[in-house]
């Protein structure tokens, strides 16, 4: 491409600074696919083709992929980003590529959260609910081992999936919980 002969204008050069100090809040988070880390995980460690879903308490469900790239030498950013208003917190939902649905309740405002792949799916047709729980407890250990989640983080993850679980039973059966 050649010179066209446009002669610019002098000018000065700005920069537009967005604060975004509305007082509403936010989360972020961070997918993370567990293939050759926790036995039965199918996912690409960048958590690649999972759906993302937040509801902030009290509020409609927003749902965000997880790409790759969007056009030629470009890449979509892997952490995805959820408003929250004026909530305090909200719900994540992850339907991994494997067709596996993961929950974690209670996510605060201004959290950035890593929510790894735990290859049980809440909803699936399970034995029992020790079986259930006993592949939840398993994968992670396994996260745990690996330095990947704390403690602390294991115990949220286990008391989310199991409220998961206990939630898509009884509301399959006709029973509400109060």
């Amino acid at each position: 491409m050649g010179w066209t002969g446009a002669l610019l204008e002098q000018g000065t050069l700005s920069v537009e600074i967005n604060s975004a100090d509305n007082g509403n809040r936010w989360v972020a988070v961070n997918v993370m696919g567990s293939k050759e880390i926790v036995s039965n995980a199918k996912v690409n460690r960048d958590g690649i083709g999972a759906i993302v879903s937040f509801k902030p308490r009290h509020g409609n469900t927003v749902m965000q992929p997880i790409l790759g790239g969007s056009s030629y030498a470009s890449q979509n950013s892997l952490t995805a980003h959820f408003g929250l208003g004026h909530a305090q917190k909200g719900t994540i939902e992850i339907l991994w590529p494997s067709d596996v649905r993961n929950r974690l309740y209670t996510v605060r405002h201004g959290e950035q959260t890593t929510f790894p792949e735990i290859p049980c799916s809440y909803d699936a047709k399970w034995r029992s609910t020790r079986a259930y729980l006993r592949c939840v407890k398993k994968a992670l250990f396994e996260l745990m081992k690996e330095d990947i989640i704390t403690y602390r983080d294991a115990r949220r993850f286990m008391k989310s999936a199991y409220r998961a679980y206990h939630q898509t039973n009884h509301s399959r059966h006709g029973l509400r919980r109060r």
